[in-house]
C-alpha cells in the first residue's frame, strides 16, 4: 500500500545537445566531467512491482541517469563507487537494502519447489505438468475462531443431535432385529415347520452386535476465488459434517485445493493440498483448522478427484464416499475447454473403483438449468444444490442422511 506514495513525471528533451556548446566549468575534475560527443536522450522508466510481473525483465522503481562516469555521488551519505551492472539500492520504510527482498522471494519459492511433487500421467493427460503440494492448513487467528467455533457449534447443537439419535436408532433396529424363518443359517430347534409348511425355513441367525458403519468419507472443498463470499457459510456446512462424523465414529479426511493461478506456466501448474482433517487423525477435534480455510485462485477439480480417490482407494472400508463442494465449473491453466470432460471422466474413474461420488453445488440463488445440465454431465445425478447460503448446511445433512442409510441397510 505504501509502494509509491506521489506521482512521478518524466520530462524528455526530444533535442540533441552537440557536444561543441557542452562544457563544465574549469574547476570541475577531469573524473567528473560529461561524457564526451553527443549526448543521447533516453526515458526514465517507473515501474510499481506486483505479482503479475514479477517475473518481467526491466527496472522497477528504478532512476537511470542520462550520463556520468564511476566516481562518488556527492548527496549521498554513504555512497559507494558507482560500477555498471550494480543492483538499485532503495531504503525506506517498506523497502529492503539492495536486492534482499527478491533474494527473500527466491528463498521462500525454493523452499516451497523442494516440497512440490510431479504429477506426470498418472492423474490423466490434463495434469501432467502440474507440480502439487500437501501440507497441513495453517491454523489462523485462534481466539477469534475459537469464539466463532463455539457459536457455530451451538447453532448446530439441535441438528447434530437429532441426526445422529436417528441413526443410532437405525443401528439399534438394525442389531435388535430377529432373522428366523431363514432358507439358511443355523438349524432351529423348532422343526414342525418341516410338516406344516408346504416351504419350510427352519433357518436363523443370531442377533448381530453393535454395528460399527463401515464407511470412509473424503470432502474436497473449492479453494477458487470464487468461494471468497461463501466461504464463512462453507465453514459451517464443512463444521457441521466433521462433527457429525466424529460422533458415528466414523473415519474421514477434509483437504481444501487449489491452483496458483499467478505461478501457473505452459510447464508447470503448482497445486496445493491443504489437509485440513486427515484420515489418520481418528476422531481428533480439527474445528480450527475448518475455520481457517481461505479462498486462493483456482480450481482443478479433476485432478483433486483423482488424487482423494488414490487416498481412498486401497482403504479396507465396505463403503468409500468422496464429496465434492464447489461453486461451479472447474477453472484452472489451460483447462478452460477440456476441464469439464476431464473432471466427468475422473468421476468415473472413481465410480468403477467403487468409490462414490457425490456433489453439493454451493450458490447464494438458485441453479440455472444450464449449471444443472452441467453437474448432471459431470456427476450424473448424484449432485445436489444449495439455493441459498442458509442451506449449505441443510443440504450437506440431506447428503449425509442419503449415504449413511445405505450403509445402514447394507450392514
Amino acid at each position: 500500500n505504501e509502494d509509491s506514495l506521489l506521482q512521478y513525471y518524466a520530462i524528455i528533451s526530444y533535442t540533441r545537445v552537440a557536444s561543441k556548446d557542452f562544457h563544465y566549468h574549469q574547476g570541475a575534475k577531469d573524473s567528473e566531467r560529461g561524457e564526451e560527443g553527443e549526448k543521447d536522450t533516453i526515458e526514465e522508466i517507473f515501474r510499481t512491482w506486483h505479482r503479475e510481473n514479477e517475473q518481467e525483465n526491466g527496472v522497477h522503481l528504478q532512476y537511470e541517469l542520462e550520463h556520468g562516469r564511476d566516481g562518488k555521488a556527492q548527496q549521498a551519505i554513504e555512497a559507494e563507487e558507482g560500477q555498471e551492472g550494480h543492483e538499485i539500492t532503495m531504503t525506506g520504510k517498506g523497502q529492503s537494502s539492495g536486492n534482499s527482498k527478491e533474494g527473500q522471494v527466491d528463498q521462500s519459492t525454493n523452499d516451497q519447489s523442494s516440497d512440490l511433487k510431479k504429477a506426470g500421467k498418472s492423474f490423466g493427460k490434463e495434469h501432467t505438468n502440474v507440480m502439487y503440494q500437501e501440507k497441513r492448513i495453517a491454523i489462523k487467528s485462534i481466539s477469534e475462531n475459537q469464539h466463532l467455533l463455539y457459536k457455530y457449534r451451538q447453532d448446530h447443537a439441535p441438528y447434530l443431535k437429532a441426526f445422529v439419535q436417528e441413526m443410532k436408532k437405525r443401528l439399534e433396529q438394525k442389531r435388535v432385529d430377529k432373522r428366523t424363518n431363514l432358507t439358511k443359517g443355523r438349524l432351529s430347534t423348532k422343526l414342525t415347520a418341516l410338516w406344516t409348511d408346504e416351504r419350510p425355513k427352519p433357518f436363523y441367525k443370531k442377533n448381530a452386535p453393535s454395528i460399527q458403519l463401515d464407511a470412509v468419507f473424503g470432502l474436497l472443498v473449492d479453494g477458487s476465488a470464487s468461494m471468497q463470499d461463501k466461504m464463512e457459510e462453507t465453514k459451517k456446512a464443512v463444521l457441521l459434517f466433521h462433527d457429525v462424523l466424529r460422533e458415528l465414529k466414523i473415519t474421514h479426511e477434509i483437504v481444501l485445493h487449489y491452483e496458483d493461478a499467478y505461478e501457473a506456466t505452459e510447464t508447470s501448474q503448482p497445486n496445493a493440498f491443504e489437509w485440513i482433517h486427515k484420515l489418520e487423525d481418528g476422531q481428533k477435534d480439527n474445528g480450527l483448522d475448518i475455520l481457517s480455510m481461505e479462498a486462493h485462485e483456482d480450481n482443478r477439480d479433476g485432478f483433486a478427484i483423482r488424487w482423494m480417490g488414490k487416498r481412498l482407494e486401497n482403504r479396507a472400508e465396505a463403503h468409500k464416499f468422496l464429496l465434492v463442494f464447489s461453486d461451479g465449473e472447474p477453472s484452472a491453466f489451460g483447462y478452460a475447454q477440456n476441464g469439464i470432460m476431464d473432471t466427468a471422466e475422473a468421476v468415473l474413474e472413481q465410480e468403477q473403483l467403487g468409490i462414490n461420488v457425490l456433489h453439493l453445488f454451493l450458490n447464494d440463488r438458485e441453479a440455472t438449468e444450464e449449471q444443472l445440465n452441467l453437474f448432471r454431465l459431470i456427476f450424473d445425478k448424484k449432485s445436489a444444490t444449495a439455493s441459498s447460503l442458509e442451506k449449505f448446511s441443510e443440504e450437506t445433512l440431506r447428503l449425509l442422511r442419503k449415504m449413511l442409510h445405505l450403509v445402514v441397510q447394507s450392514s
